[in-house]
């Protein structure tokens, strides 16, 4: 989980230079990848998880696999825009057929 982190924190640096420079000193202090691809689901489609949703999505090995959001407008745009699954609740998300290997919350 730490190394998925420590790419989210990367991806969300602005210049693609310096994203990449942390990749690699992350890579020369873990040694080694500890899985190839993650899926996320994100709670929370607000001002926040919106730049969560769209870290996820340019962040190589990361795949945004759902959201959670009770809003009926921003449920919306986020299923138009990612074209993923999007649940009013998180009892939806759980009892649902969407596989993600993690849930995004705070």
């Amino acid at each position: 989980m730490a190394f998925l982190l420590s790419r989210l924190r990367c991806a969300f640096m602005s210049q693609s230079a310096t994203s990449s420079a942390c990749m690699k000193q992350h890579h020369k202090q873990q040694g080694r990848h500890l899985f190839s691809s993650a899926s996320i689901a994100v709670v929370g489609g607000g001002r926040m998880g919106k730049i969560r949703c769209a870290c996820l999505a340019r962040t190589a090995g990361t795949s945004l696999s759902a959201v959670v959001e009770p809003e009926p407008g921003l449920r919306n745009a986020l299923k138009v825009q990612y074209g993923i699954p999007v649940f009013e609740t998180l009892e939806e998300l759980l009892v649902s057929s969407v596989q993600a290997d993690g849930i995004w919350i705070w």
